[in-house]
């Protein structure tokens, strides 16, 4: 059962334990997914690339870290575009997703870190919506496509 809540305003009974990025990593109106090994939590599932913070970074910092990381792009600091930061509940425990976004001119060349990662496709927000996505992903995509309709993003 998915108990999970999504706010975009921090909850005031809001205490998270952990903090991560993820990158729309954006090509000809195509989103970079990325299928999680089977061995890790939430394996099989799809998301955008993305992580949880090391010691002292910030939320670019983190994301542009975990894109190298997992597909060996490297996005330059002051590039992404920041589209929201989402306060995420279970009865797990709270924490905050900051979401970025990156347009590509050129198709980048991925090199999967097959540990993490079984598979990257590149799909449209409906076929995205088809997929069996990672906890909170579709609530994230939602919010990625209204931000990008309204030309925030």
């Amino acid at each position: 059962m998915n108990d999970l809540l999504v706010f975009q305003k921090r909850p005031v009974d809001f205490f998270p334990s952990v903090e991560g990025s993820g990158l729309f990593l954006e090509y000809l109106d195509k989103i970079l997914y990325l299928k999680r090994s089977p061995e890790k939590l939430h394996g099989g599932t799809w998301g955008i690339p993305g992580g949880k913070f090391e010691k002292g970074e910030d939320a670019e910092t983190a994301c542009i870290r975990e894109v190298n990381e997992e597909v060996g792009i490297l996005v330059e600091a002051g590039s992404l575009k920041k589209v929201a930061s989402l306060f995420m509940r279970t009865s797990q425990g709270d924490w905050i997703f900051h979401v970025f976004a990156a347009l590509f001119s050129q198709k980048p060349k991925i090199n999967l870190k097959l540990d993490e990662h079984v598979e990257a496709k590149w799909l449209t927000i409906d076929e995205a919506r088809n997929i069996p996505l990672i906890l909170g992903g579709i609530e994230v995509l939602e919010v990625y496509k209204k931000l990008r309709v309204k030309g925030i993003c």
